[in-house]
């Protein structure tokens, strides 16, 4: 597993360096720009996930399995959402090994018994991954219907509709979170790595839409101040949060 992680983060730099300086998006320029950001953001997540290798113990094992959940993901996105390009392949091969990575982690922190959380560290995060799935939920259903009745909330520069967003979002990501907060709440002690595993998500999450809104900024297009604000607001109490939990939480 810590080869499929090197070669997960490798493959990703690749893509991404790609991404930023070679005219390799065949899409729309507000989307190359948007893919330009979150490039920036999977370089820096690619080489944390290269790192955690290094020092491989239980804590880092969840932080891998977390950026191996972005990197699916995203080139998942990359791969369907974006126009075909010479790195779809790439992006196929960065899903298959981040995949593999991340069942294999799951499996093997499942396994893990006596996990445990302080009382700070586990409310923290609850009160975060609340927030974070409450907002998705009512943000995307919102705008479905809007969009539906005519009048999207989220208004896209080639007039479509984020669907594929809204389908990982709502069938992946949010019962992701949901299902971590039941495993809090009643105690179970898988509960606590997949609460990292999670956290991690988030983070990424967060940081790649705030790289997504800068890019487009730096692309010429209009700052979407309020947007920008938010996602900064996630990423940085999603990091504040996932610190308190790796510090007050015991796994294995």
């Amino acid at each position: 597993m810590k080869k499929l992680n090197i070669v997960s983060g490798i493959l990703a730099v690749a893509a991404s360096v790609a991404g930023i300086f070679f005219n390799i998006y065949k899409d729309i320029p507000w989307a190359v720009y948007q893919m330009k950001g979150q490039d920036v953001v999977t370089i820096i997540a690619s080489a944390v996930l290269i790192l955690s290798v290094l020092h491989y113990d239980r804590k880092s094992l969840t932080i891998t399995a977390g950026i191996n959940a972005y990197l699916i993901y995203t080139y998942f996105l990359y791969a369907i959402a974006s126009r075909l390009n010479p790195f779809f392949h790439i992006y196929l091969a960065v899903v298959l090994t981040s995949l593999v990575s991340l069942v294999t982690a799951i499996d093997r922190l499942r396994g893990i018994s006596g996990a445990s959380a302080g009382k700070r560290a586990k409310a923290f995060s609850v009160i975060y991954l609340s927030v974070i799935a409450s907002v998705l939920t009512f943000l995307w259903n919102a705008d479905i219907f809007a969009t539906l009745s005519g009048s999207p909330i989220l208004n896209t520069p080639a007039g479509d509709p984020l669907t594929i967003v809204y389908v990982f979002d709502l069938t992946f990501v949010i019962p992701a979170i949901i299902y971590t907060l039941y495993l809090l709440k009643t105690g179970k002690s898988f509960g606590i790595p997949l609460c990292c595993v999670v956290l991690v998500k988030c983070v990424t999450m967060g940081a790649a839409l705030l790289g997504m809104t800068i890019g487009v900024c730096i692309g010429g297009f209009e700052l979407e101040t309020f947007l920008a604000a938010f996602w900064f607001i996630l990423a940085l109490t999603g990091a504040a949060a996932l610190t308190v939990f790796l510090k007050g939480s015991r796994i294995g």
